[in-house]
């Protein structure tokens, strides 16, 4: 009878196992993830090459993982039972106090950053003259700057490893660390608790820094007119998390009410706004600012101003608005932008030029290595 029952759940288990390994092939795959506002792996362009290198294993372990049948539901019970137990991560993500959600660090290797630092320094150097200086400055992680609301007993000793590095091969490197993580830790609302991104408030800290490396003093808050425009926004980390109630987030923009054009150089489009607030209707509220992540826009405003030209990831959305306030704006985001950077220097003789990266960014995305195009 035992031996009966033993194999009733062997075949139990080998149905399930093999019935969702069929299942992630035959149903339609999603390319995207609108919840977590990511790309999903879907194994298109597999090449001999990635099989060579390890790239396909990597890729196979993505895929099994993105395209997991209800994905999403799976994930929410693991996180319920997570916080049943007492543990403070699920999928990635570590349960901060005061509802503070951060995604854990975690890098199987450093190569790829080091190639990445390696071209920004060599970009630097062949830019950064008499006539024209670059700034680079890298945005923190939430782990960085929100050690006050970590979980009693988190530890990782790599959480700075890859600032150690940074520091080392740009010796010129400007960060905001210290300024946010004591503003998080005063209690001012510098970072979203449910996105990876610093908030409005946050990302004017950044600006200060950025406009004294620029040599040009940052303007005071007070310049500026605060909106809220959203109080109920779930960001990506909340999305990865699975958990089913967490404290939403404010968005809030700064605006200096100038008058200025915004070219969006991709869809030939024209505006007079650095806030597209459409996009509150959509799960990416982040993406108010500046309508997102495009290869090129310009910002400009009428009078003598000296020209920036902005190489960029998401992080710098929300700081351009300040920037824009004294500059006009040449800005390109590699991740999307097709042409050589080098022949946009050539024709826009920009004043000056600012890497904005997102350290995470510099680590994982291959982008700033197309500054030698």
């Amino acid at each position: 009878m035992k031996k009966n029952t033993d194999r009733l759940l062997i075949a139990v288990f080998l149905i399930f196992i093999f019935g969702f390994g069929i299942s992630i092939f035959a149903k339609p795959k999603n390319n995207f993830s609108v919840s977590e506002n990511r790309a999903l792996e879907t194994l298109e362009g597999i090449s001999l090459e990635d099989a060579l290198t390890g790239e396909l294993s990597r890729r196979l372990s993505n895929f099994f993982c993105d395209q997991f049948p209800q994905r999403s539901r799976f994930t929410a019970i693991k996180a319920k039972t997570e916080l049943s137990l007492g543990r403070g991560e699920n999928n990635g993500v570590i349960f901060g106090r005061g509802g503070y959600l951060m995604i854990k660090p975690v890098y199987r290797e450093l190569t790829a950053y080091r190639e990445n630092l390696a071209a920004i320094s060599d970009f630097c150097e062949k830019y950064d003259t008499d006539e024209v200086d670059v700034s680079v400055f890298f945005a923190p992680r939430g782990v960085d700057v929100l050690g006050a609301y970590l979980p009693e007993g988190y530890s990782d000793s790599n959480t700075s490893k890859v600032w150690d590095i940074a520091h080392a091969e740009l010796p010129f490197l400007i960060d905001a660390n210290p300024e946010i993580s004591s503003a998080a830790c005063a209690g001012e609302y510098v970072w979203y608790r449910t996105d990876h991104h610093w908030s409005a408030e946050g990302a004017y800290l950044a600006y200060e820094k950025i406009s004294e490396a620029l040599g040009y003093p940052a303007l005071p808050k007070e310049r500026f007119e605060k909106t809220t425009l959203s109080e109920d926004f779930y960001g990506t980390v909340y999305s990865k998390s699975g958990v089913a109630e967490a404290v939403a987030d404010e968005i809030t923009v700064y605006s200096d009410g100038l008058e200025r054009t915004v070219v969006n150089y991709d869809t030939k489009e024209v505006g007079d706004s650095l806030y597209f607030y459409e996009h509150l209707e959509k799960k990416d509220k982040y993406s108010v600012y500046l309508g997102g992540n495009h290869a090129h826009i310009g910002i400009y405003s009428e009078g003598e101003r000296e020209t920036v030209l902005v190489i960029k990831d998401s992080f710098a959305n929300s700081v351009i608005p300040y920037l824009a306030s004294e500059h006009n704006l040449e800005v390109f985001d590699l991740r999307y932008f097709k042409g050589r950077i080098s022949e946009e220097i050539e024709r826009i003789a920009p004043d000056k030029i600012l890497i904005l990266y997102g350290i995470d960014t510099a680590v994982t995305d291959p982008s700033p290595r197309y500054l030698s195009r």
